[in-house]
């Protein structure tokens, strides 16, 4: 049966449907999650929302069942979509005798977080919280976590998702850091800041972006604090020191906190914070 004739046999109209892909993957259904065992289906699901159009049944069908000969993969492919569509009660695929593609409409919280990479690198847009919301959020680079396929070609197309999904969200954030430490606004710094680091703790610009963002505060104190706390991450977990980019925010951010508050002692002069990790 083509997907067309299952569409015409639902009688639901079709409600509001996101694909969450961060974290492990789950639809919702007008804002409730739904529970779909169908791990091919979600697999499926997945490899469509980061396509830019139709994909051939052939190379879906050998993607998700590598080792099953090619009639039989197309056979079980024709037999997942029906089944996806019966677990929900409406088509989440559209497609014709060789292609398929998601149906029109179905919204993926991968669009979002793209949405808001492109808003970073525009020059143009003033960066606010709203905008950068999705960057933030703590599974933002956690690609279909927890989620695995008995599919050779699959895995090694979702790891190299993982890294390049990663890599966008790092960069991003990294853009996102300079322009906002530009526009003054110390709390969005921070917050980025804390985003970078929890992608990797040894991340140079989110330990810029922390060094910045108390800056902004005219908080000397919490800039040694940043600092040494860099100092102690890298040295613990690379065995380095902190990069002249960090020296140099180091000092800069010293250098204006004394500017805008004269009666500030020097704080490399102070004996809490002489120590230096090194």
């Amino acid at each position: 049966m083509s997907i067309a004739a299952q569409a015409r046999e639902i009688p639901r109209p079709m409600p509001h449907v996101t694909l969450h892909l961060h974290g492990y993957p789950m639809l919702c259904i007008d804002g409730q999650p739904v529970s779909l065992k169908l791990k091919h289906g979600l697999a499926l699901l997945a490899y469509l929302s980061q396509q830019r159009g139709p994909v051939g049944r052939e190379h879906l069908a050998v993607l998700l069942w590598p080792n099953g000969g090619r009639d039989v993969a197309r056979a079980r492919l024709r037999r997942l979509v029906h089944e996806l569509h019966r677990a929900v009660g409406f088509a989440l695929l559209e497609g014709d005798v060789d292609r398929l593609w998601l149906t029109p409409g179905l919204a993926t919280d991968l669009l979002i977080t793209n949405a808001a990479i492109a808003c970073a690198s525009d020059r143009s847009r003033r960066l606010d919280a709203g905008s950068l919301a999705p960057l933030l959020q703590p599974l933002v680079a956690q690609w279909l976590a927890g989620f695995s396929l008995a599919s050779e070609s699959f895995s090694d197309w979702l790891d190299s998702q993982r890294r390049e999904r990663q890599a966008a969200v790092i960069e991003a954030l990294t853009l996102a850091a300079r322009r906002v430490a530009a526009q003054g606004d110390a709390a969005l710094s921070e917050a980025i800041a804390v985003a970078l680091l929890r992608l990797d703790a040894c991340a140079e610009p989110g330990h810029v972006a922390r060094i910045e963002a108390r800056a902004l505060r005219g908080d000397a104190a919490g800039i040694e604090t940043a600092y040494f706390e860099c100092a102690q991450v890298l040295r613990g977990e690379l065995g380095v020191r902190p990069s002249l980019a960090v020296e140099n925010a180091y000092v800069r951010a010293l250098a204006a906190t004394r500017a805008a508050s004269p009666s500030v002692a020097h704080a490399r002069a102070c004996p809490a914070c002489a120590y230096r990790p090194w």
